[in-house]
């Protein structure tokens, strides 16, 4: 039988939490009605993440076997979650940031509203905690600032096309992954902006967004806003489908 989930964790420099927090997620999930398929990517962060998955998969009882996969090189977050969702068995394929800035809590009724619901996609809205280190006041603006462009600049009507916490129906995700390749971070706003001109029913929920300040960040302020905007630009110029 199919799991209800198959749940992609990807691992980059985040060996620090990883253990921790996956079996905090797994805390909530094993008390559901949910069967859940993991799936592990470790995208080369040299920093032990490898030998911590595998003792964690080792030392815990997992309904289903969980699914490794080991990166040679880093790829960035789109191209993990892709080889995930590829080998996915599930019926709901689903990730969130495995730093849980946005709790695992949420996962129970985004699966209701895909499998009980009958939407097509469920995303957090991040609802922002005022946080007055220097850094994550920066990274805040930042992000408030490209959700108004993106949303303007491509007509599309998500408010938080970025967040790293989205659960597709199965179908639909393999639908858009034709259409979205970006390997890094932007692959979240590619997924987005096809799900909206392939008319996918979609409704983002807001969440508490929680950031960890001594959590050191693998996102480039500079370089990655850059990166952004250029991809943003390039994605509205050449579509590769029309409505």
């Amino acid at each position: 039988m199919m799991p209800d989930l198959s749940l992609a964790i990807a691992s980059y420099k985040d060996a620090p939490h990883l253990e921790r927090n996956v079996l905090s997620i797994k805390n909530i999930l094993d008390n559901t009605k949910y069967s859940v398929e993991w799936i592990f990517v470790e995208d080369c962060g040299n920093d032990g993440a490898e030998e911590i998955i595998e003792r964690i998969v080792k030392s815990n009882n997992f309904e289903i076997e969980p699914k490794l996969i080991f990166h040679k090189n880093n790829t960035g977050r789109g191209k993990a979650i892709q080889d995930a969702f590829e080998i996915a068995s599930g019926k709901v394929l689903g990730y969130l940031d495995i730093d849980l800035a946005v709790s695992p809590a949420y996962i129970p009724l985004f699966l209701h509203k895909i499998l009980t619901d009958k939407f097509d996609i469920v995303t957090a809205l991040r609802v922002y905690r005022v946080n007055f280190h220097p850094e994550c006041m920066l990274r805040d603006m930042l992000s408030y600032f490209y959700r108004l462009l993106s949303k303007s600049y491509m007509r599309i009507p998500y408010l938080d096309t970025e967040t790293g916490y989205k659960f597709f129906r199965r179908e639909c995700i393999l639908d858009i992954m034709k259409y979205a390749k970006n390997p890094k971070w932007f692959w979240d706003t590619e997924v987005m902006y096809y799900a909206h001109i392939l008319k996918y029913k979609a409704i983002e929920l807001p969440c508490l967004y929680l950031r960890d300040k001594n959590k050191e960040s693998t996102v480039r302020i500079i370089h990655d806003s850059i990166d952004y905007l250029k991809n943003l630009h390039k994605l509205k110029q050449n579509r590769k489908i029309n409505v």
